[in-house]
């Protein structure tokens, strides 16, 4: 018997491979009137500031809370970078920083922004001072304090109310 040599339109095995031709293809876009489309941008806008109010939290509470000590007391990364003399208090701050900035990007009220600034300077300024510094960046937790302002913004809006904190 007699095999027959693969042509342009068969694979090894000699079978045929006939695809749909598809590089000139179109496909149809559908269009969405501005008043079908609105609904589903709020309802999308809605799961971004849940997800990242959730995201927020849970970066705080690495930050300052997630591990947790006999006897109960609870530290986080931003304390335990704050140990290393010169840089770790500087770090820490850049990583509070991250929290502020993602919150600043969910239109939170400026004072609330403020607060929250005004809570990671203390926390870094104290913090550079030798031992005691270090003793009160476990104590202070300004990331967990801005994670509370965020909360407490957030559900102010969502009753529509417009109070600063």
């Amino acid at each position: 018997m007699h095999q027959q040599e693969p042509g342009p339109d068969s694979d090894k095995s000699g079978l045929s491979q006939k695809l749909p031709d598809t590089a000139n293809s179109t496909v149809p876009a559908t269009t969405l009137t501005p008043s079908e489309a609105e609904p589903h941008r709020h309802l999308q806008e809605a799961n971004l500031y849940n997800t990242e109010e959730e995201r927020l939290k849970a970066y705080a509470h690495l930050l300052d809370s997630a591990i947790r000590l006999p006897g109960g007391f609870r530290i986080g990364l931003d304390g335990i970078v704050g140990l290393v003399p010169g840089i770790g208090d500087l770090l820490g701050a850049g990583l509070s920083g991250y929290f502020i900035y993602a919150a600043s990007r969910l239109d939170i009220p400026k004072p609330v922004i403020t607060r929250m600034i005004l809570n990671t300077a203390i926390e870094t300024v104290v913090g550079m001072v030798p031992v005691l510094g270090d003793a009160f960046d476990f104590v202070f937790k300004a990331n967990d304090r801005n994670a509370r302002l965020l909360r407490a913004a957030l559900e102010a809006r969502d009753r529509g109310q417009s109070r600063t904190f």
